[in-house]
């Protein structure tokens, strides 16, 4: 009975946990907003060019994510998780309907070079009309020095 009563206790702390992290929707800030529409439209304006949409998202990606030229992104982000991400944007809403957004832990990224301190978002977004599967997160990175705010984990597409 113990064990039940503490399993219990746990799971909903862990729940509630989970929902304290939410934050209004329209608490999102404009820029951050903008990042995740215009990433989206990226994906979707170049469906059957791989490499377009990469080059036309690099824009709203976060610089911890660019190959070393800075002109394209790392060949294991084209490889996998941008590649999952532009085969899948056919599948959500377009124009973009943010159903969703939690506040991480996470207060820096990249390095070297590319390191900010700043704010980072999951933005749940949802998919099309009669769509299955569940709204996916974008992680939106908000720098501390006011620049425009960047998508850096797009893998869950």
């Amino acid at each position: 009975m113990k064990h039940c009563i503490l399993i219990i206790f746990y799971l909903f702390s862990v729940s509630f946990g989970m929902l304290r992290q939410d934050e209004p929707i329209e608490s999102l800030n404009k820029s951050a907003t903008d990042a995740v529409t215009n990433f989206m439209k990226a994906l979707n304006s170049n469906a059957s060019d791989e490499m377009a949409a990469a080059k036309a998202a690099l824009p709203y990606i976060h610089k911890s994510e660019y190959d070393k030229s800075g002109s394209n992104l790392k060949q294991d982000r084209l490889d996998y998780s941008f590649k999952k991400a532009w085969q899948n944007a056919k599948f959500y809403q377009n124009p973009v309907k943010i159903t969703r957004v939690q506040k991480q832990s996470v207060t820096a990224i990249g390095f070297g070079n590319t390191a900010q301190k700043g704010t980072c978002y999951k933005v749940f977004i949802a998919k099309k009309e009669g769509g299955t599967g569940l709204p996916a997160p974008l992680n939106v990175f908000i720098p501390e020095d006011g620049t425009d705010a960047k998508i850096y984990y797009y893998g869950s597409l």
